[in-house]
């Protein structure tokens, strides 16, 4: 009885020792297999944090390149936008000046109006109807302001076409602006020409 006492004692404390090995080992490896999966987790959390990351970066990128490109461009656009209205508005005030000077061609020796034709912008026609003239001069105010107005209609097409094509590239502001100037040089062409048409009709 004491034997069968001895061994189940000794059943006992190895099952102790047993369920006590296992659980510890149970614990430990438990344990492990958390941590292995919660840095699993990290690990791919962190990934995608990372691919969202570089998304943003390339977009941020992306629209600063774009922001910068339409920025230099600008600072392209607007020096030839300036020269071509200043050539423009230079044009208009030269035939729009009350105050013009012309030579005296009702003085002038017949080698000397010969010279003076040859190196005018006047149409050969032109120049053997101021020959014929009786008032030189008036004649040749007349001729040469329709010359004029077309090279100044020209200089404010190109202008006008210029700001058109490229005002995708200015500031809202300078659009307006461009586009105040643009307006104003057309409507005082389409005076000339209607004040120089009627002034012709009334001496017809």
């Amino acid at each position: 009885m004491e034997q069968i006492a001895v061994l189940f004692l000794k059943a006992s404390v190895f099952g102790l020792i047993t369920v006590t090995i296992a659980y510890h080992l149970f614990k430990h490896l438990g344990k492990k297999w958390i941590e292995v999966k919660f840095s699993e987790r990290l690990e791919a959390y962190k990934s995608a944090q990372m691919r969202e990351l570089e998304e943003l970066k390339y977009k941020i990128n992306t629209q600063f390149s774009r922001i910068s490109k339409i920025h230099e461009k600008e600072f392209e656009t607007l020096p030839e936008a300036w020269s071509k209205m200043q050539i423009a508005v230079g044009h208009i005030s030269k035939i729009t000046n009350l105050f013009q000077q012309y030579p005296n061609l009702d003085k002038m020796t017949p080698p000397e109006l010969e010279t003076f034709l040859s190196e005018s912008k006047l149409l050969e026609y032109q120049k053997e109807d101021l020959k014929k003239s009786t008032n030189k001069l008036e004649c040749y105010k007349k001729m040469i302001f329709w010359h004029d107005l077309g090279e100044a209609q020209k200089t404010v097409g190109d202008f006008h076409n210029f700001i058109a094509l490229n005002k995708i590239f200015l500031s809202t502001d300078l659009q307006k602006n461009f586009s105040k100037v643009d307006d104003a040089v057309w409507a005082s062409l389409a005076e000339m020409r209607l004040t120089e048409q009627e002034a012709g009709n009334k001496m017809w």
